[in-house]
């Protein structure tokens, strides 16, 4: 599907998914405040102007979207996927920390993402993205998969972004005991440690794709 003009879905309600895959959006786009269900499913769409997303949603699925002007993305509750994402200008993912307010000042009603534990924003992968120009802000990275990004170095975290830690500081497995230093880790380390022989208990072996990269 092609929207030529400017698209707005404002207060919008998707009781299942919502699904704009390889959809191509010529100007600028406004999504939301909405509210999802299911997933909001965006792989392969191409944005032409500056966009706008405001989610309440289980799932963002941005695999090999094309962002060709700036986009600022706010969210709750959705853990999202921006494998192979292109994009050449700014673009911010942050986590919304109160509903999202109408138009008319009511509150986006979240009645459907209730059973979620919390509203926290969990980035799932950047893999094969260039973070040149990206901005993360208040968002999980305890589970996301980074091999194959590039310009990591330029990647910006404002807020309380988190990452996972490594097991407890001392294990009494054997003689002398095992001691780690307590640091920040990313998620392929827990899977690539998980899986060496002899490795003390506490490492993250069930992150979703970490087997395919190979050792650190």
């Amino acid at each position: 599907m092609t929207f030529k003009g400017a698209a707005g879905f404002g207060a919008a309600t998707f009781e299942r998914d919502a699904l704009f895959v390889s959809a191509t959006f010529e100007k600028a786009v406004t999504f939301g405040p909405l509210a999802c269900a299911g997933l909001v499913l965006l792989p392969g769409a191409t944005f032409g102007g500056p966009v706008t997303l405001s989610f309440a949603a289980q799932r963002l699925e941005c695999r090999r979207t094309c962002w060709t002007s700036t986009a600022e993305v706010r969210l709750r509750y959705a853990t999202v996927d921006f494998a192979h994402a292109a994009f050449e200008y700014p673009l911010t993912i942050a986590a919304e920390p109160d509903p999202f307010v109408l138009a008319d000042g009511k509150q986006l009603a979240e009645a459907s993402l209730m059973s979620a534990v919390d509203p926290v924003v969990r980035l799932a992968s950047l893999r094969g993205v260039d973070a040149a120009h990206l901005v993360l802000a208040d968002i999980d990275l305890s589970g996301c998969l980074f091999v194959g990004t590039v310009h990591l170095d330029q990647l910006r975290l404002e807020g309380a972004c988190m990452f996972d830690t490594v097991p407890p500081v001392v294990h009494w497995r054997r003689w002398p005991p095992v001691r780690l230093t307590e640091r920040r880790t990313l998620a392929e380390e827990h899977h690539w440690r998980a899986s060496q022989p002899g490795a003390v208990r506490g490492w993250n072996v069930a992150v979703l794709g970490a087997g395919r990269v190979g050792l650190l």
